[in-house]
């Protein structure tokens, strides 16, 4: 969350007083990640689209992501359903789901 409101923050301040563009797998890791908890609730959210958004080629996508021991949908999908418990556990039922 902090590295969310921090690229916010940098995207209003004047070019030549943003700090320099960080680079690197880590770093384009985690825009990805960044872009992605955005964007959880979109359907159409798809590794193409990442790949696109940042200007990068899908195979490097999966690439980053295999090197964390993942691939990019399993990551989404697992995002997806932790938001989803997060969000049932917060709430208070009268009864059941299902």
């Amino acid at each position: 969350m902090a590295d969310l409101l921090s690229t916010l923050a940098e995207e209003h301040l004047p070019t030549d007083a943003r700090p320099p563009a960080k680079s690197g797998p880590e770093t384009v890791l985690e825009r990805i990640n960044a872009s992605v908890e955005t964007r959880l609730g979109e359907p159409e959210l798809s590794p193409q689209m990442l790949a696109a958004e940042h200007h990068i080629s899908l195979r490097y996508l999966h690439k980053l992501f295999h090197a964390q021991g993942t691939s990019v949908k399993g990551w989404v999908r697992q995002r997806r359903l932790e938001t989803c418990s997060a969000e049932l556990a917060g709430r208070h039922f009268s009864r059941g789901i299902g």
